[in-house]
């Protein structure tokens, strides 16, 4: 019969000699890339931000893409080893690529940071899109920027005639008529 204490002492020996490696926290693998993109064209024009690397031949190949809200702050989640770039572009037809004439801004040779700093280094990557663009809505004009159009009045005499008994629309919206 087999004595287990000194096979439980041998295993106790290799797990002191490799230092406790198990218990040391990992290595961070992923890092934070963020973009302030100028000028806003709207909220009709997306504006779309793609995070790229490049490969041997020099080719972008797109790693993630983002649609920018509109304060214009893209953040992306990447592995932190090796240098990315980032290209914004207004896709005024809305087919989701980067077309000839769409007004566009990139950065090069960037490198992912530790989600967990701080400092000058994590101010966001400005770019910044040709063309003056129109006014960003704030928190207290946003609401009312929406106007009431004669198509929104269509829509809602249409769905007034559609609607089944007994539901009832109400007769005017919290919105401003339009000019």
């Amino acid at each position: 019969m087999l004595h287990t204490a000194p096979i439980l002492f041998a295993i106790g020996c290799l797990i002191l000699m490799t230092g406790c490696s198990w218990f040391e926290p990992k290595k961070r693998t992923q890092g934070i890339l963020n973009a302030q993109v100028n000028p806003w064209f709207g909220a009709r024009v997306p504006i779309r931000v793609q995070a790229y690397r490049r490969d041997k031949k020099g080719k972008r190949e797109v790693v993630s893409t983002h649609e920018a809200p509109s304060d214009g702050t893209v953040s992306f989640v990447l592995p932190m080893k090796g240098t990315y770039g980032l290209l914004a572009y207004a896709d005024l037809n809305r087919n989701g690529r980067a077309d000839p004439g769409e007004p566009r801004a990139s950065a090069e040779n960037l490198v992912p940071l530790s989600p967990y700093g701080t400092g000058p280094q994590y101010t966001p990557v400005p770019l910044r899109l040709p063309g003056k663009g129109v006014r960003r809505p704030t928190t207290e004009t946003w609401p009312a920027v929406r106007v009431f159009t004669a198509e929104d009045e269509r829509r809602l005499n249409f769905l007034r005639e559609h609607l089944p008994a007994g539901i009832r629309l109400p007769d005017s919206l919290p919105l401003p008529l339009q000019p």
